[in-house]
């Protein structure tokens, strides 16, 4: 008997075969463009992973050093540089790198980027800091450290700011009187800045001088040769130090949350539990109530953008303070006791530049920075009613 109605959709292929019948086109020669080895670098990087991920990733790799050894040298930036981070960044990420195909394609580059005019050499200042609401800058000879403190953008896209930007500054501003190339360098990508944080958030800030350092710092990203950890009240009581991996989609800055927990960018960041904290501060119509709060510090893998704020939101601590990703009768309870974004990037580390890829012999860079005074004075306010500290 014949049966009726809508044909039934075929069946939607696994990831093992789908990393499969990748594999096998790649080991048969199928031509790829250099964004589609990008994106297909990315998209292996996000499937649960298969015996054959990682040979499929290598294979993408030496590719790409076979197209650095053939395009001119004035073609290896722009498109194809984007493409090699990806590439590289997708197989450190699915831990598939080699380590031999980075320092190729980088070597490549670093000749490309040698026909740029060059910085005049600076040397290396101490840390400024003129007050508690202007940024400091610790200025090496080819990369630049910014504290940041809340309300300043990190602009480092020609669009509008985002919407919790009313009234921030643009570091871009400072960063122009340490980063100006000669007459005939191009110019800096992103504005010299390697990565973003909130503008109600506070921290520090890697930017580079000139080209060359933007690239060799890009390079360093997409190795994961940048580190970056943040300290960050949120409420409640996390049980315990954990990771939290769970993927990251992008709305944009016109939506109420732009940021969900979604089929989208994966995303890992791990929590030090701290200490358990209790707010005396809020009080209602019955009296005085404590609220309770979990102070930790966290180091991500990757850098989505309000990575640190969702992840927290979804395990049920939102960061104190957010607008954003707490619920708004929450928000209305922090503004009355609180009045702080409790998150700040208090740690990165870095390579100074040298050989292309070979990190063994670069000088390495660690800045530190504590808490704001006034976040500080808040924190030690509240009462601890247990410390994880050292255990």
């Amino acid at each position: 008997m014949a049966s009726t109605g809508a044909a039934a959709s075929p069946a939607r292929p696994s990831g093992s075969q789908v990393i499969s019948e990748v594999w096998k086109r790649l080991a048969d020669g199928e031509q790829l463009t250099i964004n589609e080895r990008a994106i297909l670098a990315w998209s292996l990087s996000m499937l649960p992973s298969s015996p054959l991920t990682p040979l499929a990733i290598q294979e993408l790799q030496v590719q790409m050093v076979q197209v650095a050894s053939q395009l001119r040298l004035e073609e290896l930036l722009g498109e194809f540089a984007a493409a090699a981070f990806t590439v590289f960044w997708s197989s450190s990420f699915a831990d598939s790198l080699s380590r031999s195909a980075a320092q190729a394609v980088w070597l490549a580059m670093w000749n490309a980027l040698n026909l740029e005019p060059q910085l005049f050499p600076v040397e290396v200042v101490s840390w400024a800091k003129s007050s508690q609401v202007d940024p400091g800058m610790q200025i090496f000879p080819d990369q630049v450290v910014i504290s940041k403190p809340p309300g300043w953008q990190v602009d480092y896209e020609e669009v509008a700011p985002p919407s919790d930007a009313s009234s921030g500054r643009r570091l871009s501003e400072l960063l122009r009187a340490v980063a100006t190339p000669r007459r005939g360098a191009a110019p800096l990508p992103q504005n010299g800045f390697l990565h973003r944080l909130d503008v109600p958030s506070s921290g520090l800030i890697l930017a580079a001088r000139h080209v060359r350092a933007f690239y060799d710092l890009k390079m360093q990203l997409a190795l994961g040769e940048i580190q970056r950890d943040y300290m960050v009240l949120g409420h409640g009581w996390i049980p315990s130090s954990r990771s939290v991996e769970s993927a990251v989609h992008w709305l944009g800055r016109l939506s109420e949350k732009p940021s969900v927990v979604a089929y989208g960018k994966r995303a890992r960041s791990r929590l030090k539990l701290l200490k358990h904290l209790v707010s005396p501060f809020n009080t209602t119509a019955r009296g005085e109530r404590s609220s309770c709060c979990s102070f930790v510090k966290v180091h991500i893998m990757t850098g989505r953008r309000h990575q640190i704020r969702l992840h927290m939101a979804f395990i049920g601590a939102p960061v104190v303070g957010d607008g954003k990703y707490a619920a708004t009768p929450c928000y209305h309870e922090d503004l009355q006791w609180c009045g702080h974004h409790c998150l700040h990037r208090c740690r990165l580390s870095f390579s100074t530049s040298c050989f292309p890829g070979n990190f063994s012999r670069a000088v390495r860079v660690q800045v530190f920075e504590e808490l704001p005074s006034n976040l500080k004075q808040f924190i030690s306010d509240l009462r601890i009613v247990r410390d994880f500290e050292g255990k």
